[in-house]
């Protein structure tokens, strides 16, 4: 992109010298000026050109490649892959051991084995409800992004058309 602009520059600057050169020997501008103004308006066309190749082209895949560093930043800040792993691990890995109790002690086994599957309910509900805000965090990521790839696509529409409007406007 930067050789596109050093040859943009270069070509003004040539244009320049030559209409200062033909000016200074042909006292009315005559086809000197005829010729400035269509050097002029293939500049503007180039440059017209120029700007929405990089609007449709590399604006548009830097963009995209920002929406999905936005996809992979949701993703690891959520932990999605490690909370899916381990969905079904007690809370903060609390559990209680079941010891050296006597094989018959069923009491001791019962509240042992309720207060497990309790951290382990625990530890499911914490780990979804964190999951569905992931999920509903990159959900939000791509529709905002999906806008923004609309919006961004008839944003040159749209400056025209305002352009044009607003010089509607000015001389109605």
């Amino acid at each position: 992109m930067w050789m596109c602009a050093t040859a943009i520059k270069l070509f003004i600057n040539s244009a320049n010298r030559a209409f200062r050169h033909c000016t200074s020997r042909n006292g009315n501008g005559g086809f000197s000026n005829m010729l400035w103004h269509f050097i002029l308006s293939y500049m503007h066309a180039l440059i017209f050109t120029n700007y929405l190749l990089w609007h449709y082209g590399e604006a548009f895949l830097d963009i995209l490649n920002i929406w999905k560093s936005f996809f992979i930043f949701f993703y690891n800040f959520f932990s999605v892959r490690i909370l899916l792993q381990t969905l079904f691990d007690p809370l903060q890995r609390m559990k209680e051991e079941y010891g050296d109790y006597e094989l018959l002690d069923i009491g001791n086994r019962t509240s042992v084995f309720l207060i497990n599957t309790l951290m382990r309910i625990v530890g499911f509900t914490v780990r979804v409800f964190i999951l569905f805000l992931g999920g509903c965090a990159i959900a939000a990521n791509a529709l905002l992004g999906a806008a923004f790839f609309v919006i961004w696509s008839i944003m040159p529409l749209v400056a025209v058309l305002s352009f044009f409007g607003g010089l509607k406007l000015l001389f109605l």
